[in-house]
Protein backbone atom coordinates (compact mmCIF):
# COMPACT_ATOMS: atom_id res chain seq x y z
CA UNK A 1 0.00 0.00 0.00
CA UNK A 2 1.78 3.76 -1.01
CA UNK A 3 1.39 6.38 1.15
CA UNK A 4 0.22 9.46 0.19
CA UNK A 5 0.50 11.21 3.44
CA UNK A 6 3.79 10.08 4.82
CA UNK A 7 6.42 10.88 7.48
CA UNK A 8 7.93 13.18 6.05
CA UNK A 9 4.75 14.60 5.21
CA UNK A 10 3.56 15.32 8.54
CA UNK A 11 6.56 16.62 9.70
CA UNK A 12 6.91 19.04 6.62
CA UNK A 13 3.32 20.53 7.92
CA UNK A 14 4.07 21.01 11.41
CA UNK A 15 7.40 22.44 10.56
CA UNK A 16 5.43 24.66 7.66
CA UNK A 17 2.55 25.63 9.95
CA UNK A 18 5.24 26.10 12.70
CA UNK A 19 8.92 27.28 11.56
CA UNK A 20 10.45 27.31 15.21
CA UNK A 21 9.41 23.61 15.71
CA UNK A 22 12.22 21.03 14.97
CA UNK A 23 11.41 17.43 14.72
CA UNK A 24 13.42 15.61 17.44
CA UNK A 25 13.59 18.60 19.53
CA UNK A 26 9.87 19.47 19.82
CA UNK A 27 8.31 16.46 18.37
CA UNK A 28 8.85 13.30 17.44
CA UNK A 29 6.73 11.96 14.54
CA UNK A 30 6.53 8.07 13.39
CA UNK A 31 3.95 5.84 11.65
CA UNK A 32 2.66 1.95 11.83
CA UNK A 33 4.80 -0.40 9.47
CA UNK A 34 3.95 -3.56 7.77
CA UNK A 35 5.96 -6.37 10.00
CA UNK A 36 6.38 -8.20 6.88
CA UNK A 37 7.13 -5.49 3.79
CA UNK A 38 8.75 -2.92 6.80
CA UNK A 39 6.44 -0.40 4.53
CA UNK A 40 4.44 2.15 5.99
CA UNK A 41 0.75 1.01 6.81
CA UNK A 42 -0.29 4.14 7.69
CA UNK A 43 -1.23 7.39 8.34
CA UNK A 44 1.97 9.46 10.78
CA UNK A 45 0.88 10.29 14.14
CA UNK A 46 2.99 12.49 16.82
CA UNK A 47 4.30 10.43 19.13
CA UNK A 48 5.82 12.80 21.71
CA UNK A 49 5.43 16.07 21.74
CA UNK A 50 7.82 18.12 24.01
CA UNK A 51 7.48 22.00 22.97
CA UNK A 52 5.97 24.23 25.98
CA UNK A 53 5.63 26.99 23.24
CA UNK A 54 3.03 25.40 21.61
CA UNK A 55 0.38 22.78 22.28
CA UNK A 56 -0.02 19.79 21.07
CA UNK A 57 -1.35 19.94 17.78
CA UNK A 58 -4.34 18.16 16.66
CA UNK A 59 -3.36 15.12 13.45
CA UNK A 60 -6.73 15.15 11.99
CA UNK A 61 -6.52 19.50 11.41
CA UNK A 62 -2.48 18.62 10.75
CA UNK A 63 -4.08 15.86 7.75
CA UNK A 64 -6.60 17.91 6.52
CA UNK A 65 -3.76 21.03 6.02
CA UNK A 66 -2.21 18.82 4.24
CA UNK A 67 -4.42 17.79 1.94
CA UNK A 68 -5.88 21.30 0.87
CA UNK A 69 -2.31 21.76 0.74
CA UNK A 70 -0.80 19.14 -0.76
CA UNK A 71 0.72 20.53 -4.18
CA UNK A 72 2.81 23.51 -1.81
CA UNK A 73 3.95 20.62 0.90
CA UNK A 74 5.36 18.31 -1.67
CA UNK A 75 7.15 20.41 -3.77
CA UNK A 76 8.49 22.30 -0.26
CA UNK A 77 9.67 18.55 0.71
CA UNK A 78 10.82 17.80 -2.89
CA UNK A 79 13.00 21.44 -3.00
CA UNK A 80 14.48 20.37 0.53
CA UNK A 81 15.34 16.91 -0.58
CA UNK A 82 16.42 18.69 -3.98
CA UNK A 83 19.14 21.05 -2.24
CA UNK A 84 20.77 18.36 0.29
CA UNK A 85 21.79 16.57 -2.86
CA UNK A 86 23.02 19.61 -4.20
CA UNK A 87 24.90 20.55 -1.67
CA UNK A 88 26.20 17.12 -1.13
CA UNK A 89 27.55 17.35 -4.50
CA UNK A 90 28.99 21.18 -4.59
CA UNK A 91 32.55 21.11 -5.79
CA UNK A 92 31.82 18.17 -7.98
CA UNK A 93 30.90 19.50 -10.94
CA UNK A 94 34.82 21.58 -10.74
CA UNK A 95 37.69 20.33 -12.35
CA UNK A 96 41.28 21.39 -12.86
CA UNK A 97 42.10 22.54 -16.19
CA UNK A 98 45.06 20.60 -16.85
CA UNK A 99 43.22 17.48 -15.06
CA UNK A 100 43.00 14.19 -17.05
CA UNK A 101 40.26 13.39 -19.51
CA UNK A 102 38.63 10.57 -17.27
CA UNK A 103 38.34 13.22 -14.19
CA UNK A 104 36.91 16.40 -16.54
CA UNK A 105 34.88 13.49 -18.21
CA UNK A 106 33.17 12.89 -14.85
CA UNK A 107 33.20 16.68 -13.44
CA UNK A 108 31.03 17.09 -16.70
CA UNK A 109 28.76 14.42 -15.28
CA UNK A 110 28.15 15.98 -12.31
CA UNK A 111 27.79 19.16 -13.62
CA UNK A 112 24.71 17.40 -16.07
CA UNK A 113 23.33 15.76 -12.47
CA UNK A 114 23.42 18.78 -10.63
CA UNK A 115 22.05 21.08 -13.41
CA UNK A 116 19.05 18.53 -14.04
CA UNK A 117 18.62 19.04 -10.08
CA UNK A 118 18.05 22.59 -10.91
CA UNK A 119 15.26 21.90 -13.26
CA UNK A 120 13.29 19.39 -10.88
CA UNK A 121 10.40 21.95 -10.71
CA UNK A 122 10.18 21.85 -14.77
CA UNK A 123 9.28 18.24 -14.78
CA UNK A 124 5.78 17.70 -15.93
CA UNK A 125 3.74 16.25 -12.87
CA UNK A 126 5.95 18.16 -10.56
CA UNK A 127 5.63 17.78 -8.02
CA UNK A 128 3.48 15.14 -7.63
CA UNK A 129 5.88 12.75 -9.95
CA UNK A 130 9.47 13.62 -10.27
CA UNK A 131 12.35 11.52 -11.67
CA UNK A 132 15.22 12.13 -9.85
CA UNK A 133 18.48 11.96 -12.14
CA UNK A 134 21.17 9.21 -11.71
CA UNK A 135 23.98 10.00 -9.96
CA UNK A 136 26.56 9.95 -11.61
CA UNK A 137 29.30 6.56 -11.17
Amino acid sequence: MEQTYSHDMLITVIQTLYPTLEHGRDFLVGHPIDAGTGAQAGDPFIAVWKSTAVPRLDETALKAEFIANEATYRSTLARAYRDRLLSASDGKANAPADAPVAVKAMAAAWETYRQALRELPKQPGFPFSVQWPPVPA
